[in-house]
């Protein structure tokens, strides 16, 4: 079953961005763009082979050599040159955590939203369309829905109307509910 923690078993939950457009800010702020870092390492990849061709032609140790460059710093300074000037990027993907609450950021159809991978708290809610099979719909809560992850009640939209719980504990070794 995808969306879902392995950790748990318990599933995401998900809310659309636009709802929680404060927690949205703050993942745009201070969250990694996983997208951005995807292809600063495309990057350093194409460096490496392009360097290492280099030093084929103009060195006996080629293979020591471009190991021992700092290929980070090569591109801190091919991008304080302008390198990403031009970096464009449809419905980036987004990390984020807050201490126990961990969430990811993906665009459905150009909407966010924002997957809650962890969290001290469950809600009930509707299941999500089969565009996100086996994740809760935070926009649509339900008593008799299924139990996944959410936000904290602050980070919820004010009128939101579900009830959240504290997350079951799970015990690391044996998997089992506590």
């Amino acid at each position: 079953m995808p969306n879902y923690n392995s950790k748990t078993g318990i599933p995401f939950g998900v809310i659309q961005g636009n709802n929680v457009q404060d927690l949205l800010d703050d993942i745009f702020t201070n969250g990694i763009n996983l997208s951005f870092e995807d292809f600063k390492e495309q990057i350093k990849k194409e460096l490496s082979v392009a360097i290492a061709g280099v030093l084929d032609q103009y060195t006996h140790h080629s293979e020591a050599v471009a190991e021992s460059l700092a290929y980070d710093d090569i591109l801190e300074t091919l991008m304080d040159g302008g390198l990403c000037d031009y970096y464009e990027c449809e419905g980036p993907e987004f990390y984020y955590e807050d201490g126990s609450l961990k969430l990811e950021l993906t665009y459905l159809g150009g909407a966010p939203l924002i997957y809650v991978l962890e969290s001290p708290f469950v809600t009930h809610c509707r299941p999500c369309s089969p565009c996100v099979p086996g994740a809760g719909d935070l926009d649509s809560p339900d008593e008799d829905g299924m139990l996944c992850y959410c936000l904290p009640k602050e980070k919820m939209p004010e009128d939101w109307n579900g009830k959240i719980e504290d997350a079951p504990v799970v015990e690391e070794e044996s998997n089992e509910t506590v």
